[in-house]
């Protein structure tokens, strides 16, 4: 009888499974193939025996490693925007204290995965922020502004995180004299005194673009639209209830 300790891979379910002596009382399966191809692994479902770190972390280093799949694929913006806000000091620039640049973001994305499981969720989660171009313009936009300058500070991380649109902290009032400063804009032609809501829902849908006045009135018609009791107030103050129309008078009304 041999007093080799063998090290070789160990067959589970067709798949192999890593088996470290002195840590594993039984081996640990790997994500099915149905699992590696979602492209969002669940780690919920991988076996992991006795439930500690080191067991996970093995388990989650091997694999990435395999799958090659990013985790951050099938979450929202929002969640995207949460994870980066958590881990926002990995990310800092230490040239621009107090701040994330763009070229962290990309230095980080261009890091090889190595199996170490807090270094491979900062690269995944800077090649998740490069592959979702909306959230990065709007994760590096000024919240005062509304220009970007290569730049995302903690405050654009908590605008993102709670929703992406710097008006979604702001009152009624607010949302009202943010449209009335831009209700030129905002209406349909010059000749016109109301803003229809048509043209709302078609500037929500445009996408960020980088120009700040152009994403500013994006923001806002998003932010309105998301508030159904206050666009039911500006459609029927001062015009025919449900007709569709926002009259200048109605924010002139509502900010008050």
């Amino acid at each position: 009888m041999s007093n080799t300790l063998s090290l070789n891979p160990i067959l589970v379910d067709g798949m192999a499974a890593v088996r470290r002596p002195g840590l594993d009382s039984a081996p640990q399966q790997l994500p099915s193939p149905s699992e590696h191809s979602t492209g969002s692994l669940n780690f919920d479902s991988i076996k992991l025996g006795p439930r500690n770190n080191i067991k996970f972390h093995e388990a989650y280093n091997a694999t990435v490693m395999l799958s090659g799949a990013n985790q951050f694929s099938g979450k929202t913006d929002k969640e995207v925007a949460q994870t980066l806000r958590n881990n926002f000091d990995a990310f800092e620039d230490p040239k621009n204290p107090g701040a994330i640049s763009q070229k962290m973001i990309r230095n980080m994305a261009n890091s090889q995965l190595s199996g170490n499981y807090a270094d491979d969720q900062n690269i995944m989660l800077a090649r998740e922020i490069l592959n979702r171009p909306d959230l990065n313009k709007l994760l590096d936009q000024d919240s005062v502004t509304g220009k970007q300058d290569g730049l995302i500070r903690k405050e654009n991380t908590e605008i993102a995180a709670n929703g992406g649109n710097p008006l979604s902290g702001k009152s009624d009032q607010k949302v009202a004299e943010e449209m009335l400063k831009n209700f030129d804009k905002l209406k349909d032609d010059y000749w016109t005194s109301s803003i229809k809501v048509d043209t709302l829902k078609d500037i929500s849908k445009r996408s960020l673009t980088g120009n700040a006045d152009k994403d500013r009135l994006t923001h806002i018609a998003r932010e309105v639209l998301s508030r159904p009791e206050l666009l039911k107030k500006l459609d029927n103050i001062y015009s025919k209830d449900g007709d569709g129309w926002i009259r200048w008078e109605a924010l002139e009304y509502m900010k008050d």
